[in-house]
């Protein structure tokens, strides 16, 4: 009997550790279950996405992705920052079949593979800062699919890192994001 109580003991700590370990966000996010243990080291913490990129210039425009329904998902080469904090800022224009144009700036969090839309703008422009953005989940529906294949085809590294600004800028022109294995 001793050795099933043992067994049964070893079953709920096993079973009960995964949830502690997801319950702590790395991105800080408001989990009443939440308790900040300092001996894991210091919070990650979000820095500035600094002041808005200009207008997105058609010159500067690459085709990242067109959905069945013919929208077409542009980037930015200009507007690409890659930052310390492991996220990386770009511009971003979907583009329907009709021509009308949706322009954002985004943030794509490589650790924690999540979104956040800080500006948007229309066919003309200027991008209008929005407030107090939050961090979305990616869910696997046709309309966010090009922002899951952005993290996981171009913008990050195989080890869930943000790629430097030359290796995103190579995959999204010569659509290299396929064959190429770059790492940190």
């Amino acid at each position: 009997m001793k050795n099933s109580t043992f067994i049964n003991y070893l079953l709920c700590i096993l079973l009960a550790s995964p949830a502690v370990v997801f319950a702590q966000s790395p991105m800080g996010e408001i989990d009443e279950n939440y308790q900040y243990d300092e001996r894991a080291g210091r919070k990650w913490t979000e820095k500035s996405p600094g002041s808005l990129p200009a207008y997105p210039s058609d010159r500067n425009l690459v085709l990242f992705n067109t959905t069945p329904s013919g929208m077409e998902y542009l980037v930015d080469l200009v507007s690409i920052m890659p930052g310390k904090d492991n996220i990386v800022r770009l511009t971003v224009v979907a583009r329907s079949p009709s021509n009308s144009r949706t322009v954002f700036f985004e943030g794509y969090h490589c650790g924690t593979k999540r979104y956040k839309r800080y500006a948007v703008a229309g066919a003309e422009g200027p991008l209008v800062s929005l407030d107090n953005p939050e961090w979305q989940v990616i869910i696997d529906v046709p309309e966010q699919r090009f922002r899951q294949d952005l993290l996981s085809l171009i913008l990050c590294t195989q080890l869930y890192r943000a790629a430097p600004k030359n290796i995103i800028v190579d995959r999204l022109k010569y659509k290299t994001y396929r064959e190429d294995n770059y790492d940190d």
